[in-house]
């Protein structure tokens, strides 16, 4: 009996727009972590998806615990799993993705 090859593989693809909770149409990274999430650099702030939910991240003025910026150049998690973040303005530092606050 011969075997036969696998067919081809069929992938599905989503778009996700604002109407869809996405807060720019500008993605400038995107980075999915050890839990499953799939964090998002937008010029708009941070995301966090979780396949179904955006939850949004920005700055807040008066809150040295926020975000320093809105807009969100590059994402990179480290060997200790920590998210690090590139502002526009070039200030960079970690954000606890389990409280939910940024550190230079």
């Amino acid at each position: 009996m011969a075997a036969q090859a696998p067919g081809p593989k069929r992938y599905n693809f989503a778009h996700y727009t604002e109407e869809s909770g996405l807060n720019s149409y500008q993605v400038n990274a995107t980075v999915q972590d050890d839990d499953g999430y799939i964090w998002i650099a937008t010029n708009e702030g941070l995301q966090r998806y979780d396949g179904l939910r955006y939850k949004s991240f920005g700055h807040v003025h008066n809150d040295s615990t926020s975000i320093p910026s809105k807009s969100i150049l590059q994402l990179l998690i480290d060997k200790n799993k920590n998210l690090w973040i590139l502002t526009r303005e070039g200030k960079v530092g970690i954000f606890n993705t389990k409280k939910f606050t940024f550190n230079e």
